[in-house]
């Protein structure tokens, strides 16, 4: 997941904006939100950029963007579920 981070242009802009207070792709209307944004703003749960991190909120932005059809956020949800499965069997 963290090739994206670094493939957005600046993910710490789009994360925060300190003039609104709230993350970007939150602040956009409804109609205007993308499975790019979704994701990004999963990103920056994620690193905790910009928002407090948080894994389940991050897991859930980047659940809708591959909801969306967004090829990248569904490769990404895919590796944060295989990660948690393994987590989850090695302590089995």
């Amino acid at each position: 997941m963290l090739e994206t981070a670094a493939r957005a242009k600046n993910p710490r802009r789009f994360c925060f904006n300190p003039e609104r207070g709230k993350s970007q792709a939150a602040a956009l209307p409804k109609h205007q939100r993308s499975g790019k944004s979704y994701e990004l703003l999963g990103i920056c749960y994620r690193d905790g950029k910009g928002v407090a991190k948080d894994d389940a909120e991050a897991a859930k932005w980047v659940r809708k963007a591959a909801e969306q059809n967004f090829a990248q956020a569904q490769y990404e949800l895919g590796v944060y579920y295989y990660d948690v499965w393994a987590l989850i069997t090695s302590k089995a």
